[in-house]
């Protein structure tokens, strides 16, 4: 389809910056739970904003690479689209937190990625064969067994439904990413979504609410800022060189690292991160939800031929 950003093909490197945006995102809500025992989602996400404008802004600058004006000017429909989902997904996720744990956050958000992969198959045409739908079918399998306790109240708590909602958000902002990279590098994208959420937010937040932190929530805080750059970060630069429906795929192992990350901290911090859990059945569809998105990643259409590997070695 004319106009639509095509990857490089390098899904060595895409695989890679998924898993590191995997991980980096498995340990967030634990950061974040604490946080919203003092602090408020607009200020928390305002917060992670400002800090994470002001590095971009360093390094942007630095490298003499600030996108100009014209450029932002011209892709401005879709900057504000991506500003919107990125700022929707941020607070719905936060104000869902503060229903569920961790865990159960992870699991429920990763509607994210099947929404992410449908639109990649049917707009931007990705192949995705039957194995890779096999692989859905075992990650969604997966989530239901998560919440074998209570399937029907997990299908309308208010924390999960708000999630569901932050999850459509964040499909709709990374189809939106997506085609923004045909004309901004990745950081360049990130900024502006930075940007554009930390002046939308300015008027809501509440910055002296910082001040009750002490030094372990200062640290959370930075934390979150510093999360959210990289994996951000990671996740656009791995769709520049991989096709979303496989990124999508790969991110969806997100809930296998959250209840390591959770019960770590529990046990470093067990006045403020109290331990989940969780049962064997909820451990095993966590690792389903693994098995099934790796399987809809890894099932390539096609095996490369000797020369493409021969090529791809020569540019490592």
């Amino acid at each position: 389809m004319a106009g639509l950003h095509r990857t490089t093909g390098r899904w060595r490197l895409g695989l890679g910056l998924s898993l590191l945006t995997a991980t980096l995102w498995g340990s967030l809500p634990v950061a974040l739970k604490t946080l919203l025992t003092t602090m408020s989602p607009l200020t928390v996400t305002w917060y992670r904003y400002m800090i994470s404008l002001a590095l971009l802004t360093a390094i942007l600058r630095w490298r003499g690479q600030l996108p100009a004006a014209a450029k932002l000017r011209a892709a401005k429909a879709l900057l504000a689209g991506m500003a919107v989902g990125f700022l929707g997904n941020n607070i719905l996720f936060l104000v869902g937190l503060n229903f569920v744990g961790p865990s159960a956050a992870q699991v429920v958000i990763q509607l994210a990625p099947v929404l992410l992969i449908g639109a990649g198959v049917a707009i931007f045409g990705e192949p995705f064969g039957g194995w890779q739908w096999t692989g859905v079918a075992i990650l969604l399998g997966g989530m239901a067994l998560f919440f074998h306790c209570g399937l029907a109240d997990a299908a309308t708590s208010p924390g999960v439904l708000i999630i569901v909602a932050a999850a459509a958000f964040w499909a709709g902002s990374s189809m939106a990413q997506k085609q923004l990279l045909r004309d901004l590098p990745s950081l360049s994208v990130m900024w502006a979504a930075y940007g554009c959420g930390a002046v939308l937010l300015m008027p809501v937040a509440s910055p002296m609410e910082a001040r009750s932190l002490d030094t372990v929530g200062c640290f959370f805080l930075l934390y979150c800022a510093l999360n959210g750059l990289i994996a951000y970060g990671s996740f656009a630069e791995a769709m520049a060189h991989w096709e979303v429906s496989r990124v999508s795929a790969v991110i969806a192992t997100t809930p296998l690292f959250t209840p390591i990350f959770t019960e770590l901290a529990a046990r470093q911090w067990p006045d403020r991160i109290p331990h989940e859990g969780l049962d064997w059945l909820q451990l095993a569809g966590g690792t389903l939800v693994a098995g099934g998105s790796m399987m809809a990643a890894l099932a390539r259409t096609k095996s490369p031929s000797l020369t493409e590997f021969a090529e791809e070695l020569n540019e490592t």
